[in-house]
């Protein structure tokens, strides 16, 4: 079977040499074409490069397209990696763009929430301030003052109790006269009566504003009592004035004024001590006691002499229902206006059904009527008939400026203002009204 290998007998056994020569070199050349094969694919196999690995033998075309497949797909994978990193540059750049807007957006509307608390802490103000110009706040701009043995003392703790259920602010004040009671306040809108304290401390006069108001309250109703000793030559009280002199030359120290502040005397039990005072002594010792017309010219002779008011009461209830009072009327004392004339007139309603509706010339007579209407003796009826001739202010002034009116002037509407009689002297009022020119003249 192996051709190459049977030599013919009649062949020459040189050139049977050489073929055998041949066939081994042959062979030789096979097996070394297989190793490198072998190689070859395992060079391939262990560094996975699929695309660029060439056969040995392989044919050279197919060589340089798979190596310009390759050169493609290398551009190919770079092309899409820019792009990639385009995307994510594109990407960020939106996300960035995205925080900013937020940040400005947060920014926007901080601004907006801080101008609208702005806009309502500003309404919020000026409703306060014209509330406080009305008084609506008095009860929190006063500040009582109490001498501290009085308002630690235990029978009148009750009454302190509910005055501070009123007024929050009810507080120790040393250095003065035992027994008193004084007052500060200050504007609602510049801390109140709690503020106004607080500057007396650190001593800031300019922080508060002082009542001259000076109360004393007798807790022990004997202690008056021994003020009303007085020398049979003389009229007056020399122990109650010394005593008068004693509390305003205190106060006058302590506040730094030269004048004397407005002094009431409240005195709660001293007239049921007279008595019992009374009833318990002997006849004789009767005559060194005071009696209730004692007490009595006292209270008339420091109202006369030193303006000082003096309160008598029958017990702690009243007392303390007494301080209440005087608190709220001494705390609402700024805003308390005078009554003026126009504030006494009655308001006379309007005659529109619908005044938002109407119109300005309607308006314009409807208040025209209401006008005459002040006048003692103008019915609504008599103001409408006159309105039909002179509609307006304007119009009545012309007609009493008008040199053509005959006659007298002051009766010039006495037929107008009722069918059946002429009132002339309702007439000669509203002329005397309309034209006067003295402001203290008495027109009716």
């Amino acid at each position: 079977s192996i051709l190459n290998n049977s030599i013919s007998l009649e062949e020459n056994p040189i050139e049977s040499l050489k073929k055998k020569r041949q066939q081994g070199n042959q062979t030789e050349e096979e097996k070394q074409r297989q190793a490198a094969l072998k190689r070859a694919f395992k060079a391939f196999k262990d560094s996975s490069i699929l695309n660029n690995s060439i056969s040995v033998g392989g044919n050279p075309i197919e060589s340089r397209k798979k190596k310009r497949q390759l050169g493609n797909q290398t551009e190919k994978e770079k092309e899409r990696q820019v792009a990639a990193q385009y995307r994510q540059q594109q990407k960020a750049q939106k996300q960035r763009e995205k925080e900013e807007n937020e940040t400005q957006r947060r920014k926007e509307k901080d601004e907006r929430a801080m101008i609208k608390a702005a806009t309502t802490q500003d309404k919020l103000n000026r409703k306060v301030a014209a509330q406080q110009t009305m008084g609506h706040f008095a009860k929190e701009e006063i500040c009582m003052l109490v001498e501290p043995k009085l308002l630690k003392n235990g029978e009148w703790k009750d009454t302190f109790d509910q005055i501070c259920e009123s007024y929050d602010s009810v507080e120790a004040l040393q250095g003065v006269s035992e027994g008193s009671i004084q007052f500060i306040r200050r504007k609602y809108v510049d801390g109140g009566g709690k503020s106004a304290f607080r500057a007396l401390e650190r001593n800031n006069q300019n922080g508060y504003h002082l009542v001259f108001h000076l109360v004393i309250l007798f807790s022990v109703p004997d202690d008056f009592l021994k003020l009303l000793e007085r020398s049979d030559d003389d009229d007056d009280y020399p122990k109650l004035e010394e005593w008068l002199e004693e509390k305003y030359t205190l106060w006058k120290s302590k506040w730094g004024r030269s004048e004397n502040p407005r002094l009431m005397i409240l005195l709660p039990g001293v007239l049921e001590e007279i008595h019992k005072n009374w009833n318990g002594a002997s006849r004789k010792d009767r005559d060194l006691l005071s009696t209730d017309a004692d007490l009595d010219d006292a209270i008339v002779w420091l109202r006369v002499a030193f303006q000082v008011e003096c309160q008598l009461f029958p017990s702690k209830e009243k007392v303390t229902e007494f301080l209440l009072k005087m608190t709220r009327a001494i705390s609402s004392e700024p805003y308390r206006q005078n009554s003026t004339e126009l504030e006494c007139v009655c308001k006379i309603k309007t005659r529109l059904e619908n005044p938002a509706q109407a119109s300005t010339i309607e308006i314009a007579n409807d208040t025209w009527i209401r006008m005459l209407q002040q006048l003692p003796g103008m019915s609504a009826q008599r103001a409408e008939s006159l309105a039909q001739f002179y509609p307006t202010f304007r119009s009545l002034m012309q007609a009493y400026n008008s040199t053509e009116v005959e006659g007298d002037k002051r009766l010039m509407v006495a037929h107008l203002l009722h069918d059946k009689v002429q009132l002339k002297k309702l007439s000669e009022q509203l002329y005397r009204t309309m034209t006067a020119k003295d402001s203290k003249a008495l027109l009716i």
